[in-house]
C-alpha cells in the first residue's frame, strides 16, 4: 500500500508499505477513498514532535471504505 512516511524535519515522502495483517476476530482492513493533512501534520513536518522515528507512517484524517468483514464484527459496530 502507498503511505507517507516521516524521515525528519521538512522530509516526508510516498513510500510502499505492507497492507497490514487482520490478525483478530474482530480486525478489519479499509481502502482509503480520500485523505488530507491537518494541523498537527504540520508540526511533524516541522520536528516539533520529536517522539517521531524515521520511517513512522502518518495519517489520520480519512475517508474509507470498509472491505467485506465477517458479521459478528458488524454487530459490534
Amino acid at each position: 500500500m502507498r503511505a507517507l512516511a516521516w524521515f525528519g524535519n521538512k522530509d516526508m515522502r510516498m513510500v510502499d508499505a505492507p497492507i497490514p495483517d487482520v490478525s483478530e476476530p474482530k480486525d478489519v482492513i479499509i481502502k482509503v477513498s480520500g485523505t488530507t493533512i491537518c494541523g498537527s501534520d504540520l508540526h511533524l513536518y516541522h520536528s516539533e514532535m520529536m517522539a517521531m522515528k524515521k520511517g513512522d507512517i502518518l495519517g489520520h484524517e480519512f475517508m474509507y471504505v470498509t472491505l467485506p468483514i465477517h458479521h459478528w464484527v458488524m454487530e459490534e459496530v
